[in-house]
Order: C-alpha cells, then sequence, then structure tokens
C-alpha cells in the first residue's frame, strides 16, 4: 500500500554540469562525485552560481554550450513556484567563498547567510534542508535527487 507524504511534493527541474576546468577538477575530486555544478532551472533559463559574479540568470541554450556535460533531472521540493521565485530573488547575490572554505574544512558555520555557491541555492530553494544545517555539495544535491522521494514512505 502506497502511503502519501503529509504535504504535496513538487519536482523542481535542476541541472547537472561537468567540465574539465581546474576547480570543476577539484570540486569532482573533493566531493567524490561526476558533478562539479548545479542549477536550477527557470523556463527558458538557468540560475546558478558563478565564482567570479555570483548569482546570475542565463538562457539555457547558453548555459549549455559553456559545459561540456550536462544532466536535466528533477528534484523533490515543497513549493516548486516558491524555489523558483527564491532562486530569481537571488539573481545578483554575491558568491559564497566562506562557505567553499567551509565545506573544505567541514565548517559549515563559515557560510555567508545572504551568498551562495551553487548547491547552497539549489537546497536552499527546494526547503528540504537550511543553509545553516548542512555542507552541500553537487553530490548532495545528486544523491537526493536520484534517491529521495517524500511522497514515497515505506508501508
Amino acid at each position: 500500500m502506497r502511503h502519501q507524504a503529509r504535504y504535496p511534493m513538487d519536482k523542481l527541474p535542476i541541472v547537472f554540469a561537468s567540465d574539465w576546468l581546474p576547480a570543476s577538477i577539484a570540486i569532482k575530486l573533493f566531493t567524490v562525485s561526476r558533478w562539479s555544478h548545479v542549477g536550477i532551472i527557470d523556463g527558458d533559463y538557468v540560475i546558478d552560481t558563478q565564482l567570479m559574479t555570483g548569482c546570475i540568470r542565463t538562457p539555457i541554450e547558453e548555459w549549455k554550450k559553456k559545459h561540456s556535460d550536462f544532466c536535466i533531472t528533477y528534484i523533490d521540493c515543497k513549493d516548486k513556484q516558491k524555489a523558483i521565485d527564491f532562486a530569481r530573488a537571488q539573481v545578483g547575490t554575491k558568491y559564497d567563498w566562506r562557505g567553499i572554505i567551509g565545506l573544505a574544512v567541514r565548517k559549515g558555520e563559515l557560510q555567508e547567510k545572504k551568498k551562495w555557491f551553487c548547491s547552497e541555492l539549489v537546497i536552499e530553494a527546494t526547503g528540504l534542508l537550511k543553509k545553516q544545517n548542512f555542507r552541500a555539495s553537487p553530490q548532495t544535491v545528486w544523491f537526493l535527487s536520484q534517491c529521495l522521494d517524500l511522497e514515497k514512505s515505506p508501508n
């Protein structure tokens, strides 16, 4: 018998990327992941973060040209539109350099509250975890998108 979750979940489209740039290679090695980057699909755009520019919104076709390997999938979230609205509101914010250092040294408290790196942005938008309580990498988001289905619960 299938049980419904207490709250219905929406599926948020997200995109993962992997490149051969030095930063991408370092992220993949450090996180033991195929993926070094993740973003939120917003219609014909991708909302993600870049090292030098922070949170941006890029046409998806332009975004695809920048990445040699990518995969589009979905992740459960409490409210898809709220997640997209949250991500849109972050466009223009700075990159979370302290958070990346915290991820590397396993100190989540180094994260900046109003700055983002890619996986922080996606996880915070979904509402599944709170930024101050986790150290998320693209691998964390991949795991959640592939293994977590909050609409299903064990019998």
